[in-house]
């Protein structure tokens, strides 16, 4: 999947994996070893727990949320992981506004993406 920032007129990730069903958006990122690029679609539009965690990461991060007519509603750089044997320090990612899609961006940087920027999802989103 291709994800394109309309306003800005650029690709932010090309070649992500789709998450659209409970066990896919459950597992996300992790255990992977290597950096990829993850969007999670929510089967609810518009729901602020389109949260995210950490544990058992071995990545930073870059995470957008989008509403669900694609625009951003937030964005978070770098999102360090979570030491999976720590739990005092796992914490839990939520957009400043309610979400329908969570692109987590782990080979991609999300340099110029701003809060109110349009996306387009390329592949049936």
């Amino acid at each position: 999947m291709e994800v394109v920032n309309e306003t800005a007129g650029k690709t932010i990730v090309s070649g992500a994996k789709k998450a659209d069903t409970l066990f896919s958006r459950a597992k996300g990122l992790l255990f992977t070893k290597t950096p990829s690029d993850l969007v999670l679609v929510s089967p609810r539009e518009g729901v602020k727990e389109s949260s995210i965690h950490m544990v058992g990461m071995n990545y930073p991060i870059d995470v957008i949320w989008a509403d669900k007519d694609g625009v951003v509603v937030d964005v978070q750089k770098g999102v360090a992981p979570s030491p999976i044997l720590k739990p005092w320090k796992w914490r839990v990612f939520r957009p400043a506004k309610p979400a329908a899609y969570v692109v987590e961006c782990g080979s991609a940087r999300v340099d110029g993406v701003s809060v109110g920027d349009k996306l387009r999802f390329n592949s049936s989103v």
